[in-house]
Order: structure tokens, then sequence, then C-alpha cells
């Protein structure tokens, strides 16, 4: 394992506290089954939506700027979406 694996796998938790306020507000507005079918459905197009994020991200007033770099992060990883998905079904229950 190199430096930067670690650096990476420290950013990936520090980004996942954000998960749980995400699917908080998912749930709220009963939005998290759209969502979690969104997240299962978007296969390798998450990393040019990720690149969408990124680069739209001074576009959006809402959130903080690591709120949208998590976010862009969530979409690239196919993991950390299936980690996230199985956040929002324990959401659900």
């Amino acid at each position: 394992m190199t430096p930067d694996d670690l650096c990476y796998t420290h950013n990936m938790d520090e980004e996942r506290r954000y998960w749980a306020e995400w699917a908080q507000a998912l749930q709220r507005w009963n939005l998290e089954g759209l969502i979690g079918f969104f997240l299962r459905a978007v296969g390798p197009l998450g990393l040019i939506l990720a690149q969408a994020v990124y680069i739209g991200q001074p576009i959006f007033s809402t959130g903080t700027g690591e709120s949208w770099q998590a976010a862009a992060r969530l979409l690239e990883d196919r993991s950390a979406r299936d980690d996230f998905l199985e956040l929002l079904q324990e959401a659900r229950r």
C-alpha cells in the first residue's frame, strides 16, 4: 500500500460522513428509491456524470464544495455506490 492509497482511503472516509445526511434527506423527500435506481443504472456513465459535477460545482449554490466533491467521487467509484446503496436500503427499513 502506498501513501497515496492511504490518502485516498482517508478522503473516502471523510466523504462518507455526508452519506447519512444524504440518505436522511432522500428518505424525507421519498427519493431513496429513485436515487437507488439511478445509482444502480448509472454503470460506466458514473465517470462522465462525476466530471459534470466537478465542472458544474461552481454553478451549484447549495451545499459545500466538499459535499459536491463527495458526490462526484461517489459517482466515480462503483464500490462506493454499492456501499451507499446498502446505506439507503438500511434507511428504508
